[in-house]
């Protein structure tokens, strides 16, 4: 089943047109990572699919239906969206943060109710956060407070989760926690994850599937063993590398030998 699917999505910033024509399906609970080299409209792609910027041509439809027709609460219960950079005042605690999520399914001025209070619950508990679910979220290390912001997203009971580059300004083991997390509620939550990564061997190790975006085309759309190639790297990513299977996975890993410079080095 497609629960995402973008058609012909024509995106500008002013006269510069930055998404070209694009058109891909996303199925139901698969992984999908967005690659591709700066500045190739990744995360236009991402603001236009959870409706934080109009398209000048073109649909994205969920679950069959307009993103544009559907209600603000309405979109939110069935799509959850957490960009590079998130904020909150200072005295916010993870479990204040976290609430945030339930306001979707709320009246306006009704309370929280014990469904309420057991999701948030759950998704303070499922990302890791019960022993500093009172702490500050100022107080928090990167991938604490990154885990505490999609402990919020789930809360919200998504089915589909749009992620834009979440492990950014983390360290690597931070990264790889992170992206464990995203895998695990994937599997055992059902929920369709679609995001944009920047390491090409963490996005074919936790992704089913990847999209390449090369100067706002869509370049290719597949497996990472499909996608991950010699002539894929050179044209997208300047890169020579080596390609090996992961032994683990069995999906591609890349060991970068040499890039096909634009400078004069």
């Amino acid at each position: 089943m497609n629960v995402l699917r973008v058609e012909n999505l024509k995106v500008s910033y002013g006269e510069k047109e930055v998404l070209k024509g694009i058109n891909f399906n996303i199925e139901s609970g698969k992984i999908v990572s967005i690659i591709g080299p700066n500045g190739c409209g990744k995360t236009t792609l991402l603001k236009t699919i959870s409706r934080n910027l109009k398209p000048n041509e073109g649909k994205i439809l969920l679950n069959g239906k307009d993103v544009y027709k559907f209600k603000n609460k309405n979109l939110a219960r069935i799509m959850a969206t957490l960009s590079q950079s998130n904020v909150c005042p200072d005295d916010v605690s993870i479990k204040e943060l976290v609430s945030y999520g339930r306001y979707a399914h709320k009246k306006f001025f009704s309370g929280f109710t014990k469904e309420d209070e057991e999701i948030i619950n759950w998704a303070i508990s499922r990302t890791g956060l019960n022993e500093m679910k009172n702490r500050k979220v100022i107080t928090l290390s990167g991938g604490e407070r990154q885990r505490a912001w999609i402990a919020m997203a789930i809360a919200q009971k998504p089915s589909i989760l749009i992620l834009d580059e979440p492990t950014t300004y983390l360290d690597i083991s931070y990264q790889l926690e992170l992206l464990d997390l995203i895998k695990s509620l994937n599997e055992k939550e059902k929920i369709t994850i679609v995001m944009v990564l920047h390491d090409i061997n963490q996005a074919c190790k936790y992704s089913h599937e990847l999209i390449v975006i090369k100067n706002g085309y869509l370049y290719e759309k597949g497996s990472p063993s499909k996608i991950i190639n010699d002539n894929m790297l050179k044209e997208v990513f300047r890169l020579k590398a080596y390609i090996n299977e992961d032994k683990d996975t069995k999906k591609p890993i890349i060991y970068p030998k040499e890039v096909f410079s634009k400078l004069n080095i």
